[in-house]
């Protein structure tokens, strides 16, 4: 293929040392020299002149991208989130991500382990958290139904969590190895009680990266599990980014940080896990600092149980307030294309490529209309006052996503109060392509 496209065969053989390295230097060179036989044999044989392809490959300036898939983006940003722990049981679509971690302990300084079941996995996750370790947890639907209870008492005890969802069709086992968006629903209900539940979704290699960095702070800051929604289709598709930078990502309130162990409090013997604050945040102690209660009945102040109402109420509420004080961390999404568009198309996770590509296609073929692009990766808390500024003044909005029954579409009502009734569905089990976005636009045109 290299020769065909006229690439150096350098590259080649810098891509066999890689792979063998472990084998040692006479299988790399024996690879190298077989290899360099058939690249000369090309070279020698392609017929003078032949244009096999209409362009020429070439290599650019550009910086050095890496080659991933979205299962080893979210690995790599959970890494430099400074992970410190991760239990997975195998999954379809997120064993792509179990096998980076698993791989990686040792120069990414954390440790993993495989649970006997979803259940096992996402409480021994709970317990490193609470022990200090920055968690992670990560499954499909199916096992997510079997994390639930854990999810709810992380947001009891207010124990930092990061879960990754990755979503494929359903119900039951549905298409285990294809891709779809069914779950939204599910996730933003899931479990007892009445608390938020924190919802990001990543769009490309980048936003995973990315995200899970920001799902960790979050998680961390506000003492509550985040669920990072992916698809099967970004889990396991091979995309190129750029080599991000080596500076963390850093929240705009990161300053309002929760831990708060070497306080008075603990010197004195007074401390309360579950103090009352104007914030709503608590100081976190760790075990062994100083004697503390976590309880994943409702509690006072102290971590004792409790069915006193007025003690229910201000723990009710002071929970509450963890989460007001988090949706004024949710940033403006992104609009993709013209501003003054015709057609503005909604979309979340995956479908941010084609959606992406569609428009592009449109604008170079010169459509009749403008068409530009709102991603959505915060889903909750979600930006209710950017979402309502730019669908209000929207000519005409049209929901893309990979579920029958437009979810987003349905959240975004409810969060808004403007329904979307024009949409673009695919629930095939497969990805959306640019040109089904195209042709689901020229049926409302």
């Amino acid at each position: 293929s290299l020769a065909v496209v006229d690439l150096p065969f350098e590259i080649l053989a810098g891509v066999i040392a890689d792979i063998f390295a472990r084998k040692g230097e006479e299988i790399i060179r024996e690879n190298i020299q077989a290899a360099k036989a058939g690249y000369e044999f090309i070279k020698k044989n392609l017929p003078a002149g032949r244009q096999v392809f209409s362009y020429q490959l070439k290599q650019g300036k550009a910086p050095e991208r890496l080659v991933l898939t979205g299962n080893e983006a979210i690995g790599l940003g959970a890494i430099k989130a400074d992970l410190g722990f991760a239990a997975i049981y195998p999954m379809t679509p997120i064993n792509g991500l179990l096998h980076f971690l698993a791989a990686h302990q040792q120069e990414g300084g954390y440790i993993y382990r495989q649970p006997e079941d979803e259940i096992a996995g996402i409480n021994m996750a709970i317990g490193a958290s609470f022990a200090g370790a920055r968690s992670l947890v990560a499954t499909s639907g199916g096992g997510f139904s079997l994390m639930v209870e854990g999810l709810s008492m992380a947001a009891m005890t207010e124990t930092p969590l990061v879960i990754v969802m990755g979503t494929r069709p359903g119900p039951s086992t549905g298409l285990a190895t294809w891709t779809g968006q069914g779950d939204l629903k599910f996730l933003l209900s899931a479990s007892q009680g009445d608390f938020m539940r924190v919802v990001l979704a990543p769009g490309d290699p980048e936003e995973c990266f990315e995200l899970t960095q920001v799902a960790f702070d979050l998680a961390d800051k506000y003492q509550t599990p985040v669920i990072l929604l992916v698809d099967k289709f970004l889990c396991e598709s091979i995309r190129t980014m750029e080599r991000p930078g080596t500076k963390p990502l850093k929240l705009a309130s990161s300053k309002i940080h929760p831990v708060g162990y070497k306080n008075e409090e603990i010197k004195t013997g007074q401390y309360k896990r579950y103090r009352i604050t104007k914030s709503g945040i608590s100081p976190r102690a760790l075990p062994g600092e100083t004697f503390f209660i976590t309880n994943s009945y409702e509690h006072n102040e102290a971590g004792f149980s409790t069915e006193d109402a007025q003690v229910i109420k201000k723990m009710v509420e002071k929970r509450g307030k963890k989460y007001a004080l988090l949706e004024k961390e949710v940033p403006a999404p992104v609009v993709y294309g013209d501003k003054d568009a015709d057609i503005t198309l909604v979309g979340w996770g995956s479908t941010k490529g084609a959606a992406k590509e569609a428009v592009k296609k449109l604008k170079i073929e010169n459509f009749k209309l403008k068409i530009n692009f709102l991603h959505l990766n915060w889903i909750n808390p979600f930006p209710k006052e950017a979402v309502i500024k730019i669908l209000s003044k929207a000519k005409k909005v049209i929901d893309v996503e990979g579920n029958f029954s437009g979810q987003m579409a349905g959240w975004i009502k409810e969060q808004t109060g403007i329904e979307i009734k024009d949409k673009i569905l695919k629930y095939d089990g497969r990805p959306f392509y640019p040109e089904d976005i195209i042709e689901g636009i020229s049926k409302y045109v």
